[in-house]
């Protein structure tokens, strides 16, 4: 919507149809929602460029679940496991551990989740997809 000013607003209508005096008449009301769409544009450019910066850092990122299995990770993690995107999505984190990390992997899970409100760095070592060639993490 355009004010008489020339001010450029967002606007949320909701209308009934309704009668009064005998006669149908519109019940409209409006809200003026301008600042919240100007949030959810500065929000959208801030994800945007975060998100970027993620993408394109050299450094391993990932989100991983409480069941070990990936729900986000950027470039990196793909170069560091040497899996292709699509089938390091397919993985729990059994499958690219071995037997004494991945406990130690589980154990530390419990122990610092976030409802422990506390948090741990932890080296572990992985297992890559070519030769199943060993690296260190180091988070």
């Amino acid at each position: 919507m355009i004010t008489k000013s020339g001010e450029m607003k967002w606007i949320e209508s909701y209308s009934k149809t309704t009668l009064f005096e005998c006669f149908p008449a519109d019940f409209v009301m409006m809200i003026d929602i301008t600042a919240r769409k100007q949030a959810e544009e500065a929000l959208r450019q801030s994800e945007k460029k975060y998100r970027t910066i993620i993408e394109n850092i050299e450094d391993g990122l990932a989100e991983i679940d409480l069941k070990g299995n990936f729900k986000f990770f950027n470039d990196a993690i793909s170069k560091i496991h040497g899996y292709p995107k699509n089938e390091l999505m397919k993985l729990n984190y059994l499958d690219y551990m071995d037997e004494e990390n991945a406990k130690k992997y589980l154990q530390n899970i419990i122990k610092y989740s976030p409802q422990a409100n506390q948090k741990k760095k932890l080296n572990m070592k992985l297992l890559q997809k070519t030769d199943q060639e060993t690296i260190w993490l180091y988070p």
